[in-house]
């Protein structure tokens, strides 16, 4: 199934519900692309990250069933899979070509999954394709493609008009088939009732939010929470302005992240203890400024919307945003948090030398 519609139409909020909703006997395997994320197979390293958490905690007996022998040059591209004790001890090939490598570590994957799904249900859930790279394209491919793919459910949401991946997803979608399932506008009396429903029964303004959005709905929700007569930019000013200290540099590290920030590093970097972190993530969630989720270990979080974080960014003084890369860059590198983030974040801080430091790591 591929999810399309434009930002803000519901994709994600859509996938979240349907994810939400399915039993405990269904393998859920679902990752997120990110624009600022440059590690090979966006998406999917989070698909296998979460595979590696439910293999470790199946019997061992189950998981040799499934691990198919060719599975060592799974690990030179997805490490994290060494964590799952029956494939810690698989030696790491040596001496391959790398067209070579990942031609074998695309069929191991893939005899994985399929093993997986012939005694469980299986789905394979990935948001924003959008921004996802070449090698997670190919790997789909491979894990898609007919006469025999992966008996799963592979569920995608995506932009349709965004990304230089655009002809490659295009292609895939066609190759692979599926059904597409488009989001659009509300109509504008929909858009108009979801504004009253903020606004009041009976408020004139519903009419213009429905029009000035054109039936987006988070921008609904948004406009009709600023009030009449409001710009969307002035929307989100205001709903930044309104909230306290904490909040606010809050949502300024989430829109720096770029991608999920687990909560004990948006604690440490914004200089809270859990309480007051928790305290300021509750305001954020009930104005759509910023979501949780609490499916994974540790729990993460990140703006609503990339919209949103770029209207954050942009408001911010460049000693604000140096300041915060580096906060973000001390959290992270404190606990253990991925190298590539971490030397993102002390560049945009202007510390070229512990950039370098972690990019050489």
């Amino acid at each position: 199934v591929w999810i399309e519609g434009e930002a803000g139409a519901g994709k994600s909020a859509l996938l979240r519900r349907f994810l939400g909703g399915l039993g405990g006997e269904v393998v859920v395997l679902r990752g997120r692309c990110y624009p600022r994320e440059a590690l090979p197979y966006k998406g999917l390293d989070a698909a296998v990250d979460g595979l590696a958490d439910q293999l470790r905690r199946w019997p061992d007996d189950e998981v040799a069933a499934l691990v198919p022998s060719g599975a060592a040059p799974l690990l030179a591209l997805f490490p994290v899979l060494g964590r799952v004790p029956r494939l810690r001890g698989a030696r790491r090939p040596v001496g391959y070509e790398q067209a070579q490598l990942r031609v074998e570590a695309f069929a191991a994957l893939r005899a994985l999954l399929g093993a997986i799904a012939r005694r469980r249900p299986l789905v394979l859930a990935l948001d924003d394709l959008q921004w996802s790279d070449e090698e997670g394209v190919a790997l789909l491919e491979e894990l898609l493609r007919p006469p025999a793919p992966v008996p799963m459910l592979f569920v995608a949401s995506r932009r349709p008009t965004t990304g230089a991946l655009r002809p490659a997803l295009e292609r895939l979608r066609e190759a692979t088939g599926g059904r597409r399932l488009v989001l659009g506008a509300l109509p504008r009396d929909e858009a108009a009732a979801l504004a009253r429903a903020w606004l009041g029964s009976t408020a004139p303004a519903a009419e213009r939010i429905a029009e000035e959005t054109g039936g987006n709905p988070l921008f609904v929700e948004l406009l009709a929470q600023a009030g009449p007569g409001v710009s969307m930019a002035e929307a989100l000013r205001r709903a930044q302005a309104e909230l306290e200290p904490g909040a606010r540099r809050l949502l300024s590290l989430l829109a720096l992240a770029g991608r999920p920030l687990p909560l004990p590093v948006a604690a440490a970097a914004g200089h809270v203890e859990r309480a007051e972190l928790l305290a300021a993530l509750d305001g954020l969630q009930a104005r759509r400024l910023a979501v949780v989720d609490e499916s994974l270990h540790p729990p993460v979080a990140l703006t609503y919307h990339d919209r949103i974080a770029e209207a954050v960014v942009a408001e911010l003084e460049p000693d604000a945003l140096r300041e915060a890369h580096h906060a973000l860059a001390c959290a992270l590198a404190a606990r253990g948090g991925d190298a590539e983030a971490v030397a993102f974040h002390f560049d945009r801080a202007g510390e070229l030398d512990e950039a370098l430091h972690w990019l050489e790591r």
